[in-house]
């Protein structure tokens, strides 16, 4: 079932304010200047309509409107059609809109989805404290949290059933079901392939036919497991918490005093061991690819395939070195400011295509095949694209992109102050005071004083002019500049 409504409610400020922001530049706004990203890495053209709360990017099939730091939205084409996303709130709500349907999250509270068919696969919608979905089976469930309700093939379980939780509650999975009374002080448990019951922290005994064996008394102080595979033990686990434990499952051993500061583990079959004096300060531990020494914090060396990492006088000087996916190669220095070097690799010659450097939250530097990015205060890159989409502009004091055929956009002053430049034109800002563009050798230009309230437009052989936004005078078919 579709939901207009919703979604005409949560879209409407973006549809209308799209053209409104617009019209600032529509006197010869002309085409991108940037490309929408650069090879290797994301360098997306940002075009400041309202600085510094509205803004556009140009990023290749992905349009995209910033409302900072309240909402976004974008545009994606997809392999069935195209998907509309608004996020508000960030990183709390989400709305999705696309050929599988619609989805609108809030944490903690929503998670609702309406399938663009009803014959289409599971869903499940929660306004909590209310939550209702169906199954892939068709099946309907839903209740009112922690009054009564029902759930159906969710949370690895066939059936949750609940009234006035915790004092019942039951979990079914095909013929066997748990059943918690009080939870979780009584539970116990029936069916062809499970047994056991408890009386929390007395004591209590579960075990699931042919796979485990579990077992408490005076929890913590004393608890046990087994592994089973039919009746054979391939596995045990003993503790008398916090004193001692000790556990075993195929070659590997492992025991503990005074947890978690003291413990041994060794795995002769895979050559390893491990050790932990006075954890987390010393820590040792050697095998065939691997070795890690520790002396927290001063100084710290491990080497595992494809990482490798140490410190000296923790926090103060840190080192690591990743081999990932795909080529790329990220090394990371780091200390009280972080401080990172990331290259991107071709994979068999090692050509760099792209890196990246950071020194948080200065600066953060980026380049791929003749792109580069430089970000002046720049708190939130580090954290994701989501976060410096919505609130990274409100920081950003300089925004520099630069590319092929000395193409230029500077972003000064969270977008207060802009240049850009390219072999046709270029165009100076500030604010809502000034915009001038001219075309190449200043063949024609144009000038937008206070936010557009008066406006002119030179070309080769004529020129023009708007004031207020209804006056013209001169050629009005002139072309309105570069």
């Amino acid at each position: 079932m579709r939901m207009p409504a919703a979604r005409a409610a949560l879209v409407l400020a973006l549809a209308l304010l799209a053209p409104a922001c617009g019209a600032s530049r529509q006197q010869g706004a002309g085409q991108p200047l940037l490309p929408a990203a650069a090879p290797g890495l994301d360098i997306c053209r940002n075009e400041a309509v309202a600085p510094p709360l509205v803004s556009r990017l140009h990023c290749p099939g992905r349009p995209t409107l910033v409302v900072a730091p309240l909402l976004s939205w974008s545009r994606q084409p997809d392999t069935s059609g195209t998907q509309d996303t608004i996020r508000f709130l960030y990183p709390l709500g989400r709305w999705q809109d696309g050929p599988a349907g619609q989805e609108l999250t809030f944490i903690p509270a929503v998670d609702a989805a309406w399938p663009a068919t009803a014959d289409q696969a599971a869903a499940a919608s929660t306004f909590f404290p209310l939550f209702w979905g169906r199954t892939a089976g068709g099946e309907r469930y839903g209740g009112l949290f922690p009054v009564a309700g029902e759930l159906k093939d969710r949370f690895n379980a066939g059936r949750i059933r609940f009234a006035l939780w915790p004092l019942w509650s039951e979990v079914r999975t095909g013929d066997n079901a748990k059943t918690h009374l009080l939870w979780p002080v009584v539970s116990y448990a029936q069916g062809p392939d499970q047994s056991g019951c408890k009386l929390w922290p007395l004591g209590g005994r579960f075990e699931k036919t042919g796979r485990s064996r579990s077992w408490f008394a005076l929890w913590p102080l004393l608890s046990g497991s087994q592994e089973l595979e039919g009746e054979r033990v391939r596995g045990e686990r003993l503790a008398v918490f916090p004193f001692y434990g000790t556990a075993w499952s195929g070659s590997r051993q492992e025991t503990w005093w005074l947890w978690p500061f003291f413990s041994w583990t060794e795995d002769p079959g895979q050559g390893w061991t491990s050790r932990d004096l006075l954890w987390p300060l010393v820590r040792i531990s050697d095998g065939p690819d691997r070795r890690l020494r520790r002396y927290w914090p001063l100084w710290s060396e491990s080497d595992a395939p494809g990482r490798r990492e140490s410190f000296l006088l923790w926090p103060f000087f840190s080192r690591s070195q990743e081999e990932l996916t795909g080529g790329v190669r990220m090394t990371t220095a780091s200390g009280l400011l972080i401080a990172r070097h990331r290259q991107h690799l071709a994979a068999g010659s090692g050509q760099v295509l792209a890196t990246d450097d950071l020194l948080w939250p200065l600066f953060r530097d980026t380049s791929a095949q003749g792109w580069r990015r430089l970000r002046v205060l720049d708190p939130f890159s580090i954290l994701g694209d989501g976060f410096d989409l919505h609130y990274g502009g409100l920081f950003r004091v300089v925004d520099l992109v630069t590319g092929p055929d000395e193409l230029v956009q500077l972003d000064l002053l969270f977008g207060l102050a802009g240049y850009e430049r390219e072999p046709a034109r270029a165009r100076w800002r500030l604010a809502y005071l000034f915009d001038l563009r001219r075309g190449a050798d200043w063949d024609s230009w144009s000038l937008a004083l206070l936010g557009g309230l008066w406006q002119h437009w030179q070309g080769p052989d004529q020129g023009g002019g708007q004031l207020l936004h209804l006056f013209r005078y001169g050629d009005s078919r002139t072309s309105p500049g570069p």
